[in-house]
């Protein structure tokens, strides 16, 4: 099998997959993404608080 045959029934065969996805509405994306962001914020917050209180022991172990 040639290889340009071998590329068009690979991308035949992606497109008959890619048809049977239930693709997300555009609500259900938003709110998806939203989760996200307050996530990462939450998660940053708290990185950033624990960094902040290991720098400012470590400050102290060392004086």
């Amino acid at each position: 099998m040639n290889l340009i045959k071998r590329f068009w029934t690979f991308v035949k065969e992606s497109k008959y997959e890619l048809d049977k996805v239930s693709w997300p509405t555009t609500k259900e994306l938003w709110n998806a993404t939203k989760a996200v962001i307050v996530v990462s914020l939450v998660v940053g917050a708290y990185l950033g608080a624990v960094d902040a209180l290991i720098r400012y022991f470590m400050k102290m172990l060392v004086k």
